[in-house]
């Protein structure tokens, strides 16, 4: 027998709501016509039977709505008693439904891109009850999580903010025909909301966010103070009075709509340890509240003067409860799970989806270490249930340039077949290198936990344990330097123990019901190398899915891990001792043993299938020949060369899926091996031959970002060997494909009069042409120039919602404005400035910051917005012996590095405790002066003498890092680091090969560091002498290992992001 999901069919549904945004109208894409649905095969209502399901609605007591992922759609005319899955056009995940009447609804939700970079919302109208639907899906919704109308024409949605909507709110005033995007300067993540109108409403989210929204205008509560805790559901009734719940037990409770407080009674201390709250509804003085675990309801019949729990037959997680009046209620939530009180919340009874659980559940200390490749093969593949659980919240309180993490997680999980997926609000890793400090990684994790880490972290694994009562538990084996995985895998082994016990955490029976559980067999991955119990090859063939192991875990992969392609090759795996096996048994799987047959609580029901697939087994043993061959000679420069030559080779015969992600893997080799021309290649190939393909878009987004940056064009001219053939660039052609482009009527043209190519006409030479030629270095760059517009033009018509992101529209304006074409360029930095009342001292996203800075450049007038310094010219240049005495450094302005992320010693420091950043150039070089307080806890090494050498390991030490963006395409930049031994490291882009010449004094004491820099201008400048009084875009940044970061541009992390720049104006 063969296990046959419908994963592939579901996820073609998803792609069309995609597809329908390329075909249709690039400023809105919606469907008036109502559509019918295709028939729900066998195969899909299994995989949609155990969908995770977000929202339920009710008209009346007898018809009601249930929606989740995988676009399910449930609904009942008997009130509960039974259910039917609803056709949809598109499958996206559904978190929100509301209904008007028996016939007129909505449901909202989304999908996430495949490189986790963007979302897409879609909303559904139907005007029959769910027997045809209308498609909602304007370019530039972002991911769905609250919907509200009020009559037929106006409603309200709220989730993911997008680049050109930070706010993550829309209204229409026409049904859901147009959105339009309530403007606020700032970025927020909303989870949920509670609307008395369009424009009048109380919104909760990520990090502990709640936001008033009056008037159109957002107002953030700054008198809550709930740190890292999500904010998952608000309720507001008739009278104002409101309900808030969330994370850590986390209940508020508002008399006036206006502030939050204390409910009259907290809930006791040993429940707000255990509970993760989702969900909470009120009619009246009635309050009904769950989340995880799902196995008890809190209810108060007294408006929060008195709490009573009542127990529900199922604990899987609750993700929504709504009541019909004051006895019927319902709740839905993981696995499929629909219950149902006749009682007003005291007792509650299944209504659908059984009592389930998972067979496999996985715990990592971040999302990104998860292994997908186990969900693929055992969910995906055999149908077993699975979940993964991620310990560590990396994320800080800014958004950055992916979508949340937890989003991409449940897509990841999702897209391989599982079914759960969850990150734990209590145990952050924000801070660099704190994973291998382990002193001050547990001092965070107590402060994050009020001093309870071990209460808390075993509090809640147990919980788990007990409510999902996994047959197989997989933890991480980490190597020797991971802390926080060492300290996860003990908490896990304990977990496990006091799970099986009776005895142990008695509060989790009497007050929750959840029962001790046994896990059958704890298993460990070994992330140190191979080894152990049992191999997994992952190019094995699963004939359920029709392909590798590796293929069907791509997708998701790249979800999490944004620029990997696929999962490893091998996993090792070694069977704990807690769990022994029997001497005589040998394992062929996790499984091995033990019996969970189809149909059952764990695993999901079979389908049969007839005849094999001989085709595509091969595919997969040549993807695995292709993948040995990929690691083991794409070093070797004549093999990379040939392997160019062979690309189709490589794909013959494969789906375009499969063949796009083959043709990824090659060309991030190429990458890893900093071969950008072979890359190049690759990327080009995915792009003209499977436009379509999602793929298509992440490589367009590379090549644009490596064709506009001025940094790595410079790294590829530098020894390129020119042909016989001078390819000359054709500047007429040029400026008629720039003026293509230039906007008509304050748009963009849809498409160019004729067809864009690289502007270049072919010459006979006599000879090589010197790669150091300004002749030839221009040519290049003008043919680089016209080809990333050309694919910025390819994106808007093929891949619109990757068109519009900032990633995209800032280096093709860094382009234009290059070209001297200043309108195009303002127009795309328009596309970023929402309102035009800020305060001066209103924060902003990083995309409005850059927009408002570009702006301003052309004028002048007036202060400059942002992080924005002149730095001055000096006649005299400084002599390197890091004193920081000459005259050019008592003129030169003082830049205050300030504390942006750390512990409460770093973000207490004074001034006199941060660092000062001086800058200052001449013609030939710029320079860079810079003296560092020390800090206790940091290594008290002393400025090192004598010859230094390339890329030294700076990890584990006090040191200060420089990116310097000449161009302003704010995705590239030059990266130089200095440490307090003296020692550094430079990198251009992503490439740290890169090894210019730059020259570095260090000297210090036991109170500070300093360090004088000259970096010449033509390492900086490479296309030539810059227009006068150039400004640069320049992040400075002092990390400080397991203590935190201090900045001049607002860098709150170890890694350059969008927000990281302030601006250097170099002034002669």
């Amino acid at each position: 027998m063969r296990y046959q999901l419908a994963i592939q069919s579901i996820k073609a549904r998803a792609t069309l709501l995609l597809l329908l945004l390329f075909s249709l109208n690039h400023s809105i894409a919606v469907a008036q016509e109502a559509i019918v649905g295709p028939p729900i095969t066998p195969q899909e209502l299994i995989l949609l039977d155990d969908a995770t399901l977000h929202d339920v609605a009710f008209v009346g007591k007898e018809i009601g709505y249930a929606v989740g992922n995988r676009g399910c759609i449930r609904k009942t005319t008997d009130g509960g008693q039974t259910w039917k899955f609803l056709p949809t056009p598109v499958a996206c995940n559904w978190e929100s439904v509301v209904f008007l009447t028996d016939k007129i609804g909505w449901v909202a939700g989304g999908v996430v891109a495949v490189d986790g970079r963007t979302t897409q919302g879609c909303i559904l109208a139907t005007r029959d009850g769910g027997a045809t639907w209308q498609i909602q899906a304007p370019v530039g919704l972002g991911y769905l999580k609250h919907l509200q109308f009020f009559d037929l024409n106006k409603g309200v949605v709220c989730g993911e903010s997008t680049s050109n909507n930070p706010s993550g709110i829309w209204q229409t005033a026409d049904g859901g025909k147009s959105w339009t995007g309530v403007v606020h300067p700032q970025q927020y993540r909303w989870l949920g909301g509670h609307f008395a109108e369009p424009n009048s409403g109380v919104l909760v989210g990520e990090n502990g966010q709640v936001a008033l929204l009056g008037g159109n205008r957002l107002f953030v509560d700054p008198s809550l103070n709930l740190g890292s805790k999500s904010v998952a559901d608000v309720t507001i009734d008739d009278n104002a009075k409101g309900w808030l719940v969330g994370d850590g037990g986390l209940i508020r409770f508002s008399p006036g709509g206006a502030s939050w407080q204390d409910p009259a009674t907290e809930i006791p201390e040993s429940l707000r340890r255990i509970f993760d709250f989702r969900t909470v509804a009120s009619r009246g003085e009635r309050v009904w509240i769950a989340g995880h675990p799902g196995s008890s309801i809190l209810l108060s019949e007294d408006a929060g003067q008195s709490w009573n729990v009542a127990i529900n037959p199922s604990s899987a997680p609750l993700n929504a409860i709504t009541f019909v009046d004051d006895d019927t209620g319902y709740a839905v939530g993981e696995l499929g799970t629909i219950v149902k009180t006749t009682d007003g919340g005291r007792s509650w009874n299944l209504s659908a989806g059984g009592i389930r659980r998972l067979a496999l559940l996985q715990y990592s200390a971040v999302p990104e270490e998860v292994s997908l490749s186990l969900t693929a093969r055992y969910s995906g593949h055999h149908g077993y249930r699975t979940g993964v659980i991620a310990m560590c919240k990396t994320e800080g309180a800014e958004i950055g340039e992916y979508v949340s993490a937890p989003l991409r997680l449940e897509a990841a999980q999702q897209h391989a077949g599982g079914n759960i997926s969850s990150i734990r609000w209590t145990l952050p890793l924000d801070l660099p290198e704190i994973r291998k400090h382990q002193p001050e990684l547990i001092t965070r994790w107590n402060r994050a936990t009020d001093g309870q880490l071990s209460e808390y972290v075993l509090t809640h694994m147990v919980r788990d344990i007990r409510t999902y009562r996994p047959t197989v538990l997989v933890i991480d084996s980490p190597e020797s330097h991971d802390h926080a995985g060492l300290l996860i895998q003990q908490a896990v082994e304990n977990a496990v123990r006091l799970a099986a016990d009776v005895t142990a955490m008695p509060d989790l029976q009497s007050q929750t019901m959840l029962a001790p559980w046994k896990v059958s067999r704890l298993v460990l991955r070994n992330r140190a190398g191979q080894g152990g119990d049992l191999v997994l090859d992952n190019n094995d063939y699963l004939t359920g899915l029709q392909q590798s192991v590796r293929s069907a875990a791509s997708p998701s992969y790249r979800l999490i891990q944004p620029g990997l392609v696929t999962g490893p090759l091998f996993e090792s795996y070694s069977i704990s001792k807690q769990t022994p096996i029997p001497q005589n048994l040998r394992l062929n799987d996790f499984f091995t043993g033990i019996v969970l047959g189809p149909g059952s609580d764990a695993r999901r029901a079979m389908i049969t299938l007839e005849g094999d697939d001989a085709k595509g087994e091969a595919i997969a043993r040549r993807q695995r020949n292709q993948a040995a061959f990929l690691k083991r000679d794409m070093h070797n420069e004549m093999k990379a060369g040939q392997t160019i030559a062979q690309l189709n080779d490589f794909i013959a015969g494969m789906t375009p899926q499969q063949a796009t992600v083959q043709l990824y893997e090659v060309a991030n080799e190429y990458r890893k091996n900093h071969d950008w021309d072979f890359f190049e290649s690759v990327l080009m190939k995915i792009v003209e031959d499977f436009p379509a393909q999602p793929l298509a878009a992440t490589a367009a987004v590379d090549l644009i970002q490596l064709w506009g940056s001025q940094e790595m064009r410079a790294l590829r001219l530098e020894g390129r060997q020119a042909t016989k053939v001078r390819q000359q660039v054709d500047q007429n052609k040029l400026r008629n494909d720039l003026n293509n482009i230039r906007p008509a009527s304050g748009e963009f043209a849809e498409e160019s009069p004729s067809p864009i190519v690289p502007a270049f006409i072919e010459t006979e030479a006599d000879a090589a042409i010197s790669p150091g030629s300004q002749n030839d270095q221009s040519n290049w760059n003008t043919t680089w120039t016209q080809r990333a517009i050309s694919l910025y033009q390819f994106l808007q018509k093929n891949h619109p919602n990757t068109a519009s992101t900032a990633e995209v529209q800032f280096p093709i304006a860094s382009l234009l404005r290059a070209q001297g074409a200043t309108r195009p360029a303002n127009e795309l930095y328009g596309n970023y400035l929402v309102g035009d009342d800020l305060g001066e001292n209103q924060i902003r996203n990083p995309r409005l910051a850059i927009a408002e800075l570009e702006f301003w450049l052309q004028s002048q007038s007036g202060f400059a917005p942002g992080n924005f310094s002149i730095c001055h010219f000096t006649e005299a240049a400084p002599r390197l012996d890091a004193e920081l005495t000459e005259d050019c450094w008592k003129t030169a302005a003082e830049l205050r590095l300030t504390s942006t992320l750390g512990n409460p010693q770093v973000m207490n420091a004074t001034p006199e405790e941060t660092p000062i950043v001086l800058c200052s150039f001449d013609d030939t070089y710029f320079y860079i002066a810079a003296s560092c307080p020390r800090r206790e806890g940091l290594p008290e090494n002393l400025p090192t003498k004598g010859e230094r050498h390339y890329d030294a390991d700076l990890s584990g030490y006090d040191r200060l890092q420089f990116a310097i963006d000449v161009d302003r395409d704010y995705f590239s930049s030059c990266v130089f680091e200095v440490d307090q031994r003296g020692l550094t490291q430079d990198r251009c882009g992503d490439d740290p090969t890169w090894n210019p010449e730059w020259y570095v004094a260090c000297d210090g004491d036991q109170s500070h560091w300093r360090v004088e820099i000259a970096i010449p201008r033509s390492q900086l400048e490479t296309s030539g002498p810059s227009e006068q009084d150039p400004v640069w875009s320049v992040a400075i940044t002092r990390i400080l290992p397991a203590q935190g970061i201090q900045s001049w541009s607002g860098q709150k992390q170890e890694e350059l992001q969008l927000g990281s720049y302030g601006w250097l104006q170099l002034k002669k």
